[in-house]
C-alpha cells in the first residue's frame, strides 16, 4: 500500500515540478523528509504545500512588466513560506531555514 502511495504521489508531482513555462522547478519534498524527519502527515501537507503555490503562479494574472512578475512571485513565496512553517516543528524550522540559506549561497557561488 505504501509503495502504491508513493508511486501515485511521484506521478502526480512529476508533471508539477516545473510552472507553466518550464523555468521553476519545486523543491524535492523526499529529500526533505531525511534532512527534516518529516511524518507521512507532514510530507502530503507540504506537498499541498508546494501544489497550490504552482496553481496559484499559475492562475495569477499576467505580470505587465518582469519587475511585476518578480514581484508577484516574492509574494507567493513568502506565503508558501508561512505554510511551510506551520507544517514544521521548532526543530524542523530552524533546519529548514539553514537548508534555505545554504541552497541560497550555493546559488551565489554558481552566478560568480
Amino acid at each position: 500500500m505504501k509503495n502504491i502511495l508513493i508511486i501515485i504521489s511521484f506521478v502526480i508531482l512529476l508533471p508539477l515540478a516545473t510552472n507553466a513555462a518550464g523555468k521553476t522547478k519545486m523543491p524535492d519534498v523526499r529529500k526533505y523528509k531525511t534532512e527534516l524527519n518529516l511524518t507521512e502527515d507532514q510530507m502530503n501537507r507540504l506537498n499541498t504545500v508546494y501544489n497550490n503555490f504552482d496553481a496559484r503562479a499559475k492562475l495569477q494574472a499576467p505580470a505587465q512588466t518582469g519587475r511585476e512578475r518578480m514581484e508577484q512571485r516574492m509574494q507567493l513565496r513568502k506565503e508558501m513560506r508561512k505554510e511551510i512553517a506551520q507544517v514544521l516543528t521548532k526543530e524542523q524550522r530552524q533546519a529548514y531555514i539553514q537548508i534555505m540559506q545554504n541552497n541560497q549561497q550555493r546559488k551565489q557561488q554558481k552566478q560568480q
